[in-house]
């Protein structure tokens, strides 16, 4: 009985060594993809990061690759459940314009500041464009995103912040598309001296029509 006990310790040990070390090379994956790109991160910049070596990031991951696959999921991960924010709101005390912003700050913080992976997303589709398996997981990423932005705008349709009659996906699809968008611009030309946040709230807030009897009132 004690030899099990041990044993189990001892596995329960092994698990969260195991654990600790695969949060760590994600984490640095996750900052130096977003610092240098995918094309310009090698295996060894990202262990650099870290307190561990080549052999646990190839514990975890078949090369970068497969490092990425665990990143785009990773990330998905601390979005959490920002998508069931207007769910927790009161439409007679917040308006559409705060709980756009509220739902800007919980991504932003979740992911730490680092939300911008449709570069990286472009960057690995040229990287990979030969290889089929690569291209079908990067096609398969936009899906469960756009799902989590038409959980959203449901949320915002059914507290009567924005017309119910217009289609949840297409909405969907027009701010994914919009904010994309204009983090690309920023990243690209660096535009001094504009608030992105005051861009982004601006744009979705032209983006998501009201309902017919809010609009007249």
């Amino acid at each position: 009985m004690d030899n099990v006990c041990v044993e189990r310790a001892m596995a329960s040990k092994q698990q969260q060594r195991s654990e600790a070390s695969y949060e760590a090379l994600i984490r640095a994956a996750i900052r130096q993809f977003h610092e240098h790109g995918y094309a310009a991160t090698s295996v060894d910049d990202i262990v650099r990061r870290t307190d561990y070596s080549r052999g646990s990031f190839y514990f975890h991951f078949t090369n970068k690759l497969d490092c990425f696959w665990h990143v785009i999921a990773y990330r998905q991960k601390l979005r959490a459940e920002w998508a069931e924010l207007p769910s927790r709101r009161d439409p007679r005390t917040t308006s559409l314009h705060q709980i756009l912003r509220e739902a800007g700050t919980s991504l932003t913080s979740s992911l730490e500041g680092m939300e911008g992976m449709v570069l990286l997303m472009v960057e690995c589709h040229q990287q990979t464009r030969h290889d089929e398996d690569a291209q079908r997981r990067l096609h398969e990423i936009y899906p469960p995103w756009l799902e989590e932005i038409a959980t959203f705008v449901h949320g915002l349709q059914e507290g009567g912040w924005v017309d119910p009659a217009i289609d949840t996906q297409v909405l969907a699809a027009r701010m994914f598309a919009f904010v994309e968008g204009v983090s690309v611009h920023q990243r690209l030309y660096e535009l001094g001296g504009i608030n992105l946040g005051d861009v982004l709230i601006g744009g979705l807030l032209g983006l998501l029509p009201p309902p017919p009897e809010a609009a007249t009132a």
